[in-house]
């Protein structure tokens, strides 16, 4: 098959939604598929050369954070078998809809996540887009593939989608590359080895609710209780300066984005837990790479987590400093054992139900389906 992919954002950019554009593209281009991914430029750059499927990077006129109008898409797309639109995608879902209507190409939609504006450009573009556009798209594709339906439901694009056409379709994580094993200490300072090291990994945006730990962590009585936090986004600067207002500069270390895999998942392998505070999250990649480096959660009691890291974490009101620092203290009392188990438990579940090469399978039968 000849597969055109688009998606908004692609590594070594990060991003959910891009890793799961890239090991699909990597997986369907190994099992003989020929696959082009469609993204917008990006300032990163990284040898492509060796990869088994094209890269084509696109300037969007005008750019709006990870969206982008790129009208080009339309005579891009027409010599694909068929196209997948990673959605969201602002300024190029209509495009892409545009060239499927003209060119009678068969329009797959895999829908991650419901999109929360920062900036009034971007709301300028997304209010109309969300009227008239997103309509379009929705019920021109043959199939929505969405990692959790129970999401998609509470969504407002749930009422556009006929249920014959809905798929769910979990994502995966790599298990050779997340894995436990010994930690390389160098990236943190050397008197932080022996203490409680709490990780958050993410983008840096109001919904994923770092403040919340960050507080948590200036209400703690215990001293040897530290902060990484991996990634970045628009909420950086203000969240620095909240740092240092709760007097924690000595206790959290931003260590920026993180777009190497190998290096992410050591900083998964220093923590002692890894705390996912999202208000909400459509599928939570990170807590499938925490568990499959065996280590221990704590996360935000949403759909997104609340059946998936049973056995293998702890849960917390949503929002909820108080309920965090709750939920630390009772895992700071349990045994070695207790936690151990829990890192095992959740690395066994990983193996079972999360596999990439599994889900492309699926993802293949789907397309074959509407071919």
């Amino acid at each position: 098959m000849n597969i055109a992919m688009v998606v908004s954002t692609f590594p070594p950019d990060s991003g959910g939604m891009g890793q799961v554009a890239y090991e699909e593209a990597l997986r369907l281009a190994r099992r003989g598929n020929s696959v082009t991914v469609y993204t917008l430029h990006s300032n990163n750059h990284r040898d492509t050369s060796g990869m088994p499927f094209i890269i084509t990077r696109l300037f969007g006129m005008p750019r709006f954070g990870d969206g982008g109008v790129v009208p080009s898409l339309i005579w891009r797309l027409r010599r694909a078998d068929l196209v997948h639109l990673h959605f969201p995608f602002y300024g190029a879902g209509l495009f892409t809809f545009l060239a499927c209507w003209f060119f009678r190409k068969p329009l797959i939609v895999t829908y991650h996540m419901d999109a929360r504006p920062t900036s009034w450009l971007k709301r300028l573009v997304q209010g109309p887009a969300d009227f008239l556009a997103v309509p379009l798209i929705f019920r021109a594709a043959r199939k929505i593939i969405t990692p959790d339906v129970g999401y998609f439901q509470s969504s407002g694009f749930n009422c556009l989608v006929r249920p014959n056409i809905l798929m769910e379709l979990a994502n995966g994580v790599d298990t050779n590359v997340f894995a436990p094993g010994e930690a390389d200490w160098s990236k943190l300072r050397p008197d932080w080895r022996h203490k409680n090291i709490l990780l958050f990994v993410g983008n840096l945006l109001s919904v994923k609710r770092l403040d919340i730990i960050l507080f948590s962590l200036s209400q703690s009585a215990k001293q040897d209780e530290v902060l990484v936090v991996v990634g970045g986004g628009y909420e950086e600067k203000s969240l620095r300066k909240e740092a240092t207002r709760l007097a924690l500069e000595d206790r959290v270390y931003f260590a920026g984005k993180c777009s190497d895999r190998v290096e992410l998942a050591n900083y998964y392998r220093l923590a002692t837990v890894v705390i996912i505070s999202s208000d909400r999250e459509s599928f939570s990649l990170v807590a499938l790479e925490a568990m499959a480096t065996g280590k221990p959660i704590i996360g935000s009691d949403i759909p997104a987590l609340h059946n998936r890291v049973v056995g293998s974490g702890l849960l917390f009101q949503p929002g909820s400093a108080a309920s965090l620092r709750v939920s630390l203290d009772i895992f700071y009392n349990l045994s070695i054992d207790e936690r151990k188990l829990m890192g095992e438990t959740g690395r066994r579940t990983v193996i079972q139900k999360y596999d990439w090469d599994g889900h492309v399978a699926d993802l293949e039968k789907c397309y074959a389906s509407v071919l």
